[in-house]
């Protein structure tokens, strides 16, 4: 995958308004209220997606399977 387009695809999934780089492959995704991150594992191929708050992680998990069925994208349980 290529790490330009990563932003791109992190507010596409959770139908945010941006996502920054904040470190080498971790993002911040601007989702309302600054609440998701996402670690892309280069090595494996992996995004892993984090919750600022357990109580979101219902509403993510919700668009992420939208994302990945609409995406042809598999989603590896943690």
């Amino acid at each position: 995958m290529n790490i330009d387009a990563m932003p791109v695809l992190l507010v596409h999934f959770v139908q945010g308004q941006a996502a920054y780089e904040i470190d080498t492959n971790r993002f911040a995704i601007d989702a309302g209220e600054n609440d998701v991150r996402a670690l892309y594992d280069e090595e494996n191929g992996l995004v892993k997606f984090f919750c600022r708050y357990e109580e979101d992680m219902a509403k993510y998990d919700k668009k992420l399977k939208q994302f990945a069925l609409s995406h042809d994208v598999t989603i590896a349980e943690p």
